[in-house]
């Protein structure tokens, strides 16, 4: 399971040892490589930083969360730019673990995080001692919700509809498809009730 992990720079210059650690628990656990800003940020990033440079970096960034299976962003320095990669990979339909250190004593809390109800977001406090636990148990829950891949064979019209309406409203093709069969299921009587029957979340 491919992991994208993000943090605010402040948490990573204050706590690197932590950070390092985290991203090699990741690995250990996924058994997979992790993704993550600051082993690409080659320079320290200012005003003066061409815009040119600062936005190729946030494009690289944007595909490699794409790319990611699940988003782990830890929020114990609340910082904007973690805050936008919650909300993009949550609109990207992938599973978000938000983490904050018991130690974090500031009354910012995430509220924006904390009421909304998401299937898809998980928001933990968590300690040094059962960091370990709670990684394993979003990656076991994230990978239940991992989208099942399949070839859908469909009429050249609707391929051309597909292929206009991608570019007219900036959404993947796959992504178009997907809104469309939840707008059925949403409608769909007999599928409500045998998702009650069944306890299918």
């Amino acid at each position: 399971m491919k992991i994208f992990y993000v943090t605010s720079t402040e948490f990573y210059r204050k706590y690197p040892k932590k950070y390092a650690s985290n991203i090699k628990l990741i690995e250990k656990l996924s058994g997979e490589k992790v993704s993550h800003f600051t082993n690409r940020q080659s320079q320290e990033f200012d005003y003066d930083t061409e815009q040119e440079e600062v936005t190729q970096l946030i494009k690289n960034i944007e595909h490699e969360l794409k790319d990611a299976d699940a988003l782990i962003a830890d929020i114990t320095i609340s910082s904007a730019g973690p805050g936008y990669d919650i909300a993009t990979a949550l609109g990207l339909k992938k599973p978000v673990l938000v983490l904050k250190h018991e130690s974090d004593t500031s009354k910012r809390g995430p509220h924006s995080i904390t009421i909304k109800k998401n299937q898809l977001l998980n928001y933990i406090k968590y300690n040094d001692t059962n960091i370990e636990k709670v990684l394993k148990d979003f990656l076991v829950q994230a990978e239940g919700k991992l989208d099942t891949k399949f070839i859908l064979i469909i009429p050249a019209k609707i391929d051309q509809y597909l292929e206009w309406s991608s570019s007219y409203k900036r959404m993947h093709k796959a992504q178009l498809v997907r809104e469309a069969i939840e707008k059925y299921m949403d409608k769909d009587e007999d599928w409500k009730e045998f998702v009650d029957d069944n306890e299918i979340i």
